[in-house]
């Protein structure tokens, strides 16, 4: 952030973005940039704000709030899936299969929505085209290029990937239960 760029500040996400244009930045702790508020509602306040609540240069907020509005489509429409047996299944599946690491476990387990970093990978481990997931609700390419589908894009994609990998995740399973076996035994 530099003095005087203009950039979308919001300070939590049920709100309008405003412009504000960077004053100065402070080094000490905790790190803080004053802003002047450039929309008339705010008449020319002046604040100092955490640098998070600068989401992006003003340019770019139109083309920001589309990608947030993608992303929070995919995550409603992954909404109810979120903590159901499939969502659990799905968090075996990917943390056992070690050739599965291409896939964004971090929006897995919190969204119950597959991204899919790398596409050449994903066909060779889980057995069909990336691409078939942009069929599902509110499914897209992000900007990076990755492929992000709600749950049941997570769901077609695991259950494929569970048979492609039935003997790792056999294995796999077979030594945590003799793990907890032997906790049952000797605690």
């Amino acid at each position: 952030m530099e003095v005087n760029e203009v950039w979308a500040y919001r300070a939590r996400a049920e709100e309008r973005l405003a412009r504000v244009e960077v004053l100065r930045s402070r080094t000490s702790r905790p790190a803080r940039v004053r802003v002047r508020f450039l929309d008339d509602e705010f008449e020319g306040r002046e604040d100092w704000v955490p640098p998070a609540r600068l989401k992006v240069l003003w340019a770019e907020s139109e083309r920001w709030l589309a990608r947030e509005g993608r992303w929070i489509a995919v995550r409603d429409a992954s909404a109810t899936a979120r903590e159901t047996i499939e969502h659990r299944a799905a968090q075996l599946v990917i943390g056992h299969v070690e050739a599965l690491t291409f896939l964004d476990s971090q929006d897995m387990y919190r969204d119950a929505v597959l991204t899919v970093d790398d596409q050449d990978a994903f066909r060779a481990h889980v057995g069909f085209d990336p691409a078939d997931l942009l069929e599902e609700e509110a499914a897209f390419v992000d900007e990076n290029g990755s492929i992000v589908a709600p749950s049941s894009g997570l769901v077609r994609a695991v259950e494929r990937a569970a048979v492609l990998h039935a003997d790792v995740l056999l294995q796999e399973f077979d030594r945590e239960r003799l793990r907890w076996e032997e906790r049952a035994m000797y605690g």
